[in-house]
């Protein structure tokens, strides 16, 4: 794992040998932090938009093993985003 910091973003990167290149590979995913997911998930929830937790659970949220609460999201292309309520990693190029 690699973070960057990018301005007022961070870029995280992972490296995954062999990863198949299909749009709709959950594990292939942009991702989006979010100061309040309650509040992101009740605007999802009056759009009627779908969500689901990692593991495929529809309007569930995982929680990660740092405590971060996460769902994603699939666009019309298949890509699927992560939002996710994780606090900012520490600044440029720190190595996890």
């Amino acid at each position: 794992h690699t973070w960057y910091q990018l301005g007022n973003a961070q870029l995280h990167v992972i490296a995954q040998p062999n990863m198949p290149a299909e749009a709709n590979n959950k594990h292939r995913h942009i991702c989006y932090s979010v100061s309040d997911i309650n509040v992101f998930v009740s605007r999802l929830r009056q759009m009627n938009m779908h969500y689901e937790s990692w593991n495929g659970q529809k309007h569930q949220l995982t929680r990660r093993p740092d405590g971060a609460q996460q769902l994603y999201l699939q666009d019309a292309h298949g890509y699927w985003w992560e939002i996710n309520d994780a606090p900012p990693m520490p600044t440029t190029n720190q190595r996890r």
